[in-house]
């Protein structure tokens, strides 16, 4: 049975969406809304899906009994989650969240407002800040990134991830689904696997990225290490503390940090540059 009826529960969800990938670090590099389900293809470096998914369900599903007075269960069961060979499949996952609407509700994947599709194709457009759209571009080149996507996007194939993931878990080449049931699966004998372990070289290039980016800001040091500031907890979420180690030597307090975090953003209400870096940071 639908779980989204109309566009205000959409929009609750990616809402919750939005706050509790801030709150618990998820980064997400491709996500669709159906009518009755959803895909997330989302990279995890705190470890902490469960407790971000119970929130994210828990929230949506009592919004949901109170919009609807409805009573009982409002979700089949916990969410299905499977750790993925980001060099192997990062593309063909992307690929497949985007093309689920296709064929079933529209004709194609931009036509479906409730997936990230949009943000690929169209850069200027305000994107939610827990999606992230470029380690999935880097697979398309640098040149005609955006152009190379479309085209793979729009080559339709009956590829589906069901049937090629390994004991309901892991989706990869035969070296990748050795490396982690050896290391990680057959000593916990846990069948949930934890994201830090694969993907933190990927959450390190958005650490590096944004830092780039940054570095590229015309403006003094004082106002750019504030910026990076502001960047780093507001796209990465790491603590104060990861940040001053980092990126100060360890040389900055937790109160410094929140000072020029705080100030940065009180300077932007009067000082269009900032207002206007802030905005672009916030769009990475």
């Amino acid at each position: 049975m639908n779980i989204f009826l109309d566009e205000e529960d959409f929009s609750f969800f990616i809402n919750q969406l939005t706050i509790v990938s801030i709150s618990h670090g998820i980064i997400i590099h491709s996500y669709c809304l159906m009518n009755n389900h959803f895909h997330l293809l989302l990279q995890n470096p705190l470890s902490n899906l469960s407790d971000a998914m119970q929130l994210i369900l828990s929230r949506f599903a009592n919004y949901f009994k109170r919009k609807y007075k409805h009573k009982g269960k409002v979700l089949e069961k916990r969410f299905y989650c499977t750790l993925i060979d980001t060099e192997l499949y990062l593309a063909q996952l992307s690929k497949y969240i985007h093309n689920n609407p296709v064929e079933i509700i529209v004709d194609k994947p931009e036509s479906w407002a409730w997936s990230s599709y949009k943000y690929f194709i169209y850069p200027k457009l305000d994107k939610p800040r827990f999606i992230e759209t470029s380690l999935v571009l880097m697979k398309f080149g640098k040149k005609h990134a955006r152009s190379e996507l479309i085209k793979y996007t729009n080559e339709h194939d009956n590829w589906n991830p069901e049937d090629y993931v390994f004991s309901n878990t892991i989706l990869g080449s035969e070296k990748f689904i050795e490396e982690i049931s050896l290391k990680h699966i057959a000593p916990k004998i846990n069948t949930e696997i934890k994201g830090s372990f694969k993907l933190n070289k990927a959450y390190k290039f958005r650490v590096g990225n944004i830092k780039e980016f940054v570095s590229k800001l015309t403006c003094d040091v004082q106002i750019q290490s504030s910026l990076l500031i502001l960047a780093l907890r507001e796209k990465t979420n790491m603590t104060y503390k990861q940040i001053s180690q980092e990126f100060f030597f360890g040389q900055l307090s937790n109160s410094s940090l929140s000072d020029k975090y705080i100030r940065i953003k009180k300077r932007a209400c009067s000082d269009k540059t900032i207002a206007q870096a802030i905005y672009e940071i916030r769009n990475l």
